[in-house]
């Protein structure tokens, strides 16, 4: 058995990855999927997608010799989703996924219901609408019929792919630690939270570790899942957590940047614990850009088949630093870390008749940027010394935007090869583990490839540092107003 095949389950595609179990990537396929946004704070997924995803990304991605050699499929995914299936796996509706944040009013219910103790730890001490529970909770008040027919409640896209699979709900402890409902001391279901959110224990999926075998392929859905019968299938973790693993934060003091549709910052303190901050819309703000800003290139790389954080990434080379003055604020989906505000709106300030379209593009990326450096302050401030920094996902393709971060955050950013691919990475290297082909988490060595670095101009560096003081000061100003833009997203 040659390969590892492992499934990254993002907001907007699959990408699916054969690697060698020396570490190699051998090839990857990426199989789009849509988001439904009937209202403003709405985002939603149909799982049948997901599957359809599955199955077509497996035919491409594997040959028959190719097929016959895969050791094991191993999964992350996006999460905290809701996601409420009937008694034969059927679901009741969409899936509401980790950007849909209606449930603002049951997240301010809860956390008025939980207990001190549960929220120590949580950004605010106060719930975010984005949590499992706070979607449920939606659902009881506003779908009642569907919380009734309810038998199970699966908070990850990878759990609909294992039940669909294997016939078992199941969902590992980083993706449970995203619903609010897990008693991570015990290692179980809260029962008082549940009890306190009347969610019934029984439509909560079992808990499993990450490195489990939960079963196989069977024979009579082989051929339309594109795997051969009896490879397989590792239970896996949430995106961020194997983005972790295949960035190389595995060891104390390491630490990385993801730049996908949600970035954060991670590192591993001096005692190996994880601490790390989250955005809410840094890929999304991107392709906002692409799709409106900057439409006329995103529509040449369509035609001409030409890169188009190339062509951006030009353009926006060509504004100074500062964007003359203009400044964006990305929470078009509200905000994560550090404001965890999901009412924030995203907006541009300090405009002139002076500012152009490539001072707009990169007042995008910086303010991205900027947002990026809160987030690293913030973890500095828990005596978390960060000079260099891995770099994975898209927006890591484009060194224009590397070196505006690396400016921004005064830090090394080193991209990696394949970085778009960390996560899957990740994965097969929980796989490799579950199989006994790897010791442990660095193994991921063999994995990791270093193509650029990128170092702070130290005159750029100080300059920006003014700017966001100016850049939180805008943020305080706004803030009051946020409340009254809700409205206007309930059309």
């Amino acid at each position: 058995m040659n390969y590892i095949v492992a499934h990254d389950f993002g907001t907007t595609a699959l990408k699916a990855v054969l690697f060698t179990t020396q570490g190699r990537l051998v090839r990857s396929v990426t199989v789009e999927y849509p988001t439904h946004r009937t209202r403003g704070t709405w985002a939603e997924q149909d799982p049948v997608d997901w599957w359809n995803a599955f199955c077509q990304a497996n035919h491409s991605l594997l040959d028959e010799a190719a097929r016959g050699s895969v050791a094991c499929v191993s999964f992350d995914g996006t999460y905290p989703n809701c996601l409420c299936l009937d008694a034969a796996g059927n679901a009741l509706g969409r899936a509401m996924i980790w950007q849909d944040t209606r449930a603002v009013e049951e997240a301010e219910e809860l956390t008025a219901l939980f207990p001190a103790q549960r929220l120590r730890h949580v950004p605010g001490h106060r719930l975010s609408p984005d949590r499992s529970l706070c979607k449920l909770r939606w659902v009881q008040k506003h779908q009642p019929e569907v919380f009734r027919a309810a038998a199970m409640m699966l908070p990850g896209v990878v759990s609909y792919i294992l039940l669909r699979l294997t016939g078992r709900a199941v969902c590992d402890f980083g993706v449970a630690k995203g619903t609010a409902m897990l008693d991570q001391k015990h290692k179980t279901w809260a029962e008082d939270i549940l009890a306190l959110a009347e969610v019934p224990r029984g439509i909560l999926p079992e808990l499993v570790d990450s490195k489990d075998i939960v079963g196989v392929v069977p024979e009579r859905l082989a051929d339309t899942v594109g795997l051969a019968a009896g490879t397989k299938l590792v239970a896996g973790t949430c995106d961020n957590l194997c983005a972790d693993i295949g960035a190389g934060m595995v060891l104390p003091g390491q630490g990385y940047l993801s730049l996908g549709t949600s970035a954060n910052i991670a590192v591993l303190d001096a005692q190996g614990r994880r601490a790390g901050m989250a955005t809410a819309a840094t890929g999304s703000s991107l392709q906002w850009m692409l799709e409106t800003i900057a439409a006329p290139e995103l529509e040449r790389a369509k035609q001409t088949g030409e890169n188009v954080y190339e062509l951006v990434g030009g353009l926006v080379a060509q504004a100074p630093a500062g964007s003359r003055g203009v400044l964006f604020h990305p929470y078009l989906a509200g905000a994560r870390s550090i404001y965890n505000n999901p009412e924030a709106r995203g907006s541009f300030t300090g405009l002139t008749l002076a500012a152009d379209r490539r001072d707009l593009m990169r007042a995008v990326v910086e303010g991205i940027g900027m947002n990026l450096c809160l987030i690293l302050n913030d973890l500095k401030t828990q005596e978390n010394p960060i000079t260099k920094l891995h770099v994975v996902g898209g927006m890591a393709k484009s060194p224009v935007f590397l070196q505006i971060f690396a400016d921004i955050l005064g830090a090394e950013l080193v991209q990696l090869e394949n970085g778009d691919a960390a996560a899957a990475t990740g994965a097969a290297v929980l796989g490799g583990i579950a199989l006994g082909l790897f010791e442990d988490e660095t193994a991921v060595d063999r994995f990791l490839v270093k193509e650029a670095v990128f170092t702070p101009d130290p005159a750029r560096h100080a300059r920006y540092q003014d700017t966001l003081d100016l850049f939180r000061s805008v943020y305080e100003v706004q803030q009051p107003l946020y409340p009254a833009f809700r409205a206007g997203t309930q059309d």
